[in-house]
């Protein structure tokens, strides 16, 4: 048990302490889970983390902007119980802010293999098209891949368009 000063239920179980006190206040899916959206949390708690096999707090760390480049592709290569947990990883981590092109490239192939299985990643797919970090051509490479819908296609079509609009106006603007 910890000490008086240590963290307490009322703050979540994640009180001011030490990342050893932390540590070892984590009782329940729902202390890995504050842990997890914490701003800030330690690599080697994401690491902890991912080992749970809490998809909900591997979802949190997809969310966390905090979450490091090598958490997010353990993230995505785990295994999952369903396309649809796998398709929210995907789209989660396609949208993560600080997520780099290789990450993204792992998205991308993420969602190739999802559309291959008869899996739906639309929303990872159009989240993927709205990133500068990665070139319109990695993207378009979703557009050939059997298992999207014409609809998926026209919306990638779409975004990848635009992207390109508001990167052209930017170049404009520059030079």
């Amino acid at each position: 048990a910890l000490a008086e000063s240590g963290p307490s239920r009322h703050d979540g179980g994640m009180g001011a302490g030490t990342q050893e006190e932390r540590r070892r206040s984590l009782h329940s899916p729902a202390d890995y889970l504050a842990l997890a959206r914490e701003p800030n949390v330690a690599e080697d708690h994401q690491r902890m983390l991912i080992g749970k096999d809490l998809s909900f707090v591997d979802e949190a760390l997809a969310e966390n902007p905090s979450t490091s480049q090598r958490s997010l592709i353990e993230i995505l290569a785990k295994p999952r119980a369903t396309a649809w947990s796998y398709n929210r990883i995907l789209a989660l981590i396609a949208a993560h802010r600080s997520a780099s092109p290789e990450v993204l490239l792992r998205v991308r192939d993420g969602i190739v293999r999802q559309l291959q299985a008869g899996a739906r990643p639309y929303a990872a797919g159009r989240a993927l098209a709205e990133r500068p970090e990665i070139p319109i051509a990695e993207v378009s490479v979703l557009s050939t891949v059997p298992g999207g819908s014409t609809r998926f296609r026209r919306a990638l079509r779409e975004t990848m368009e635009s992207r390109q609009q508001r990167e052209n106006a930017l170049e404009a603007r520059r030079g």
